[in-house]
């Protein structure tokens, strides 16, 4: 994003960078989790480094479960061991927590700590629009109201207990309804619309019967070859439509059950990522428990 999501602590601004993820064994023979998001393709490492200092675990948590679950609604990872899955005062599998730093001088690094986290999202947690703001948004000025949508604009709205529980707010809209409206401009990829053209259809099965023939006997440079080209042909024809499939979506929702976040979409981005990150490392724990067997 052009303006990251940053928490300003004793004078300086901790940009956020990603997240961190403490576990309870090495993970230092983990290969890349390759994972393939609206065509987008991510390769998500682990480099290991210094645990933090004076924290808790319970402090992760707590960071975990607002922004992995509550937030983003992440509730098909299996968090728990599987046989203590419904035991809370069992340690989840993993913990990921965001890293919010700051570059120092020669090449160093400083993290937040999670608790200076959780001080500021509970500082930002609040209604977006609170009682007396509300009685009097009708008749504030262009200008005054423009002053207060500009500090949410682009930043991360919540419904507690609604679903889905959040959304980016890109404009709020106060004419025409009691609550102002949230809208949420969205564009749906050409890649999730092409699967019903028909010259993709026929090429996209062309390439299938290539690549499951291959699957079942050693290729050859020729055969490599080729299947090489029937991708480089599914790749030009989402090229050739992709303006023409690209479909824009608008959102509209009432603001009288949201609360601002004080956080934008860089997390929420990173966030749903970590799904797959999760998967694949639990997948590497079991061949290790199974190897060790």
């Amino acid at each position: 994003l052009k303006e990251p999501t940053v928490i300003t602590y004793d004078g300086h601004d901790y940009v956020f960078e990603g997240f961190s993820v403490l576990y309870h064994v090495s993970l230092a023979n983990v290969n890349d989790c390759i994972v393939v998001y609206h065509n987008i393709d991510y390769a998500i490492g682990l480099e290991e480094e210094s645990p933090l200092e004076h924290y808790t675990i319970e402090e992760l948590d707590l960071l975990q479960q607002y922004l992995l679950i509550d937030v983003c609604e992440l509730y098909n990872i299996q968090w728990r061991p599987l046989n203590n899955n419904n035991d809370i005062s069992t340690c989840t599998c993993y913990h990921f927590f965001p890293r919010f730093a700051r570059i120092l001088p020669d090449n160093g690094k400083e993290l937040l700590h999670p608790a200076e986290q959780i001080q500021y999202f509970l500082k930002h947690i609040k209604p977006l629009m609170p009682n007396d703001l509300y009685s009097r948004c009708k008749s504030m000025s262009v200008d005054a109201w423009d002053k207060y949508v500009s500090k949410v604009q682009g930043s991360i709205v919540w419904f507690p207990k609604h679903h889905p529980a959040a959304i980016r707010l890109d404009q709020l809209d106060r004419e025409n309804s009691s609550y102002p409206v949230i809208v949420h401009f969205g564009i749906r990829p050409a890649v999730l619309s092409i699967q019903y053209n028909q010259e993709y259809r026929q090429a996209y099965k062309s390439y299938l019967k290539v690549f499951f023939l291959l699957k079942n006997r050693t290729p050859i440079e020729e055969d490599k070859a080729n299947l090489r080209d029937k991708e480089q042909r599914l790749k030009q024809i989402v090229a050739k439509h992709a303006e023409q499939l690209k479909r824009e979506i608008v959102v509209e929702i009432s603001s009288e059950y949201a609360y601002r976040t004080g956080f934008k979409s860089d997390i929420i981005q990173h966030s749903l990522l970590l799904s797959s990150l999760h998967d694949h490392l639990r997948f590497h724990q079991s061949l290790t428990e199974l190897e060790n067997q």
